[in-house]
């Protein structure tokens, strides 16, 4: 297992075409960060381009890709929104790609008010996937 953000990549692309590891590459799964839209735009670094190109290159050599967003409470309202973005990276590359949706704790403590809107945000996530099915 590999988790990577994606944009530096050039730094393992070595392993990867090596021919050993392109055998087997059945064994390897690669995790990449894709916050998707719109929050990725509050994200240091964040490259989608650079992302979605990685992602290419692993899909096309045979490796199992995943992708998990990170959201930070105050981004909580987009949580619904980011699996739309999952939703045109399953039409690119298939039913393989997994939807790993996580919340930034650091620095952040939830309330009330932000316990209620993860429930709505939950709920939305929920009838978007029961429609996608």
């Amino acid at each position: 297992m590999m988790y990577s953000n994606g944009t530096l990549f050039n730094a393992y692309k070595k392993f990867v075409e090596n021919p050993i590891v392109l055998r087997n590459n059945y064994r390897f799964e690669v995790q990449l960060s894709y916050d998707g839209s719109p929050h990725n735009e509050y994200m240091r670094g964040y490259d989608e381009d650079k992302i979605l190109s990685t992602a290419r290159l692993l899909f096309k050599q045979g490796f199992k890709v995943t992708f998990k967003a990170t959201l930070v409470y105050s981004m909580l309202k987009h949580f619904a929104d980011a699996w739309k973005s999952y939703e045109r990276l399953h039409d690119e590359f298939g039913s393989t790609i997994r939807y790993s949706p996580t919340l930034d704790t650091t620095d952040s403590g939830i309330d009330c008010c932000s316990k209620a809107e993860w429930i709505q945000q939950c709920i939305k996530v929920a009838k978007l996937e029961y429609q996608f099915i």
